[in-house]
C-alpha cells in the first residue's frame, strides 16, 4: 500500500485501521472513504449509512462493528448528542470510534464524547479536515490502541 498518495484524511483514518476491522461508517456522503478502506485494507466487513438514526441497537447486533467511523457527521444532524450516544450505548467496550471535526468544534466534540460515555484516547490534527479523535465506550483504552494496531495496514 502506497499512503502518499492518499489525501491526509485517508492516510490519517488508515493509521487506525486493522486488519479483519468491521466498519460501520456514519455519514458516507460520495463514498470516498468507503472506496480507500476496501482497496486499501483488509475489512473483514463494511457496513455504511447516511444517518446516524438508523444506527439501532439491533442494527449493532447484527454488524457488530468493531471500528464506528463518524467522519464529519456530527455537526450536520440536528441531535448530535442523541446520534452518539445511541451508538456508543450499544457498541463493544474494544470498538473504536474515530470521529472527525473542523478544529473550532474541538470542545464541543469532547463535551459530546463525554455525555455519551465515550474515553478520548488520541487526537491529531489533519490539514484541510480538522481534527480527528480516536475513542471508545470503555475507560481503557482497546487493546489494539496498547499495542500499537497490531495487525493494522502498516504505511508503505
Amino acid at each position: 500500500m502506497n499512503l502518499t498518495t492518499l489525501d491526509p484524511l485517508a492516510r490519517a483514518l488508515l493509521e487506525h485501521v486493522a486488519t479483519g476491522d468491521r466498519v460501520l461508517q456514519v455519514g458516507i456522503g460520495a463514498g470516498y472513504l468507503k472506496g480507500v478502506l476496501l482497496r486499501e485494507s483488509r475489512l473483514a466487513y463494511y457496513c455504511g449509512v447516511e444517518s446516524p438514526f438508523d444506527v439501532t441497537e439491533a442494527f449493532i447486533a447484527e454488524h457488530r462493528p468493531t471500528l464506528a467511523l463518524l467522519i464529519d457527521v456530527l455537526d450536520r444532524i440536528e441531535d448530535p448528542q442523541l446520534a452518539l450516544h445511541s451508538i456508543a450505548a450499544v457498541a463493544a467496550d474494544e470498538a473504536l470510534f474515530v470521529l472527525s471535526v473542523k478544529a473550532p468544534g474541538l470542545r464541543d466534540l469532547r463535551h459530546l464524547c463525554a455525555r455519551a460515555g465515550l474515553s478520548i484516547h488520541h487526537q491529531q490534527s489533519v490539514p484541510s479536515v480538522g481534527l480527528l479523535l480516536i475513542a471508545s465506550p470503555g475507560r481503557a483504552a482497546p487493546r489494539r490502541l496498547l499495542s500499537g494496531l497490531d495487525g493494522a495496514e502498516q504505511p508503505g
